[in-house]
């Protein structure tokens, strides 16, 4: 069966561990790909990834922003601003630097699934959640939502 991959670069390996976990056991047909920093991702050999989850703290490479790296290698990516802090401020940096929405590491596991189970289906995420729009293929959200 094909599965749906997600990308999820976190320098701390716990916290990555945790979040797979959830991630895996939450959602139907995932692969999970733990990462510690972008220089990994660029390396990786994962092609189409749906959604990439970036730590803010390990989103710069050298002086330049991981954000555009990873829009560069995966451009149909949604890609995800993980931080501990939900301040409008930084969730306006986050969409301003290209993540197309932020999640809050405080975040329960229930409103985590509830984001991801939306963007994988290509649904609005209803609620509270901030989210730059773009246009994007549609072809990895109807696979996704086709087995649900």
């Amino acid at each position: 069966m094909l599965k749906t991959d997600i990308i999820l670069i976190d320098d701390h390996a716990m916290f990555r561990s945790g979040l797979r976990l959830l991630l895996k056991n939450g959602l139907q047909d995932v692969a999970v790909w733990e990462m510690d920093s972008v220089q990994e991702a660029m390396q990786s050999t994962v092609e189409h990834p749906v959604i990439v989850l970036l730590d803010a703290s390990v989103s710069s490479v050298n002086g330049v922003d991981g954000f555009a790296l990873l829009q560069r290698k995966w451009p149909q990516a949604i890609i995800l601003m993980l931080s501990d802090d939900g301040s409008a401020m930084v969730v306006q940096q986050a969409l301003a630097r290209g993540a197309r929405r932020h999640l809050s590491k405080a975040e329960s596991a229930e409103k985590v699934l509830m984001v991801m189970e939306c963007l994988l289906a290509g649904k609005p995420v209803p609620g509270d959640f901030v989210e730059r729009r773009r246009p994007q293929s549609t072809a990895h959200t109807q696979h996704y939502a086709t087995r649900h």
